[in-house]
């Protein structure tokens, strides 16, 4: 039997090679509406139960924003909270860049609707009755935000 040459060789170990990379893979996600569809109230905490039975494993928290045309920034703030099902919690606000400076969005858009994702936290431990809270950091009603996913990923 002949030997491949080396062409099909340098092609299948570059196969090999890709296909045992470290890639992530989403251990949890899931998407959230806020209550009402015209505007975010900033009172309407929306909440996401990241127990992930025999987990422990670190993973990246990840956030995706769904919006359309009528979010009125470039920014968007926003509270989130992690709580670890033992009454502790710690919060962090966090601003998430939505357009550049002539007003641009930044993310993917399909069909009217813009989709930005941000790594939150990494190293993140899934507990026993845990969960991630995310609610708008704003005093008045936001609108145009369409979805919040959080999505745990590992490596």
């Amino acid at each position: 039997m002949k030997f491949p040459g080396p062409i099909l060789s340098a092609f299948l170990t570059c196969m090999l090679v890709s296909g045992c990379a470290s890639r992530s893979r989403s251990v949890y996600a899931d998407f959230k509406s806020p209550s009402d569809t015209d505007a975010w109230d900033p009172l309407d905490e929306l909440v996401f139960k990241t127990e992930i039975p025999g987990a422990s494993r670190a993973c990246d928290v990840v956030l995706t924003v769904r919006h359309t045309d009528s979010y009125p920034s470039q920014e968007l703030r926003l509270i989130v909270g992690f709580h670890d099902g033992n009454a502790g919690e710690a919060s962090d606000t966090v601003v998430l860049r939505l357009a550049d400076e002539e007003g641009r969005w930044l993310g993917k858009t399909s069909y009217g609707v813009v989709t930005m994702t941000d790594t939150l936290r990494r190293g993140f431990i899934p507990t026993r009755g845990g969960m991630i809270t995310v609610r708008p950091d704003s005093k008045i009603p936001v609108s145009g935000i369409s979805k919040i996913g959080i999505s745990l990923e590992t490596r």
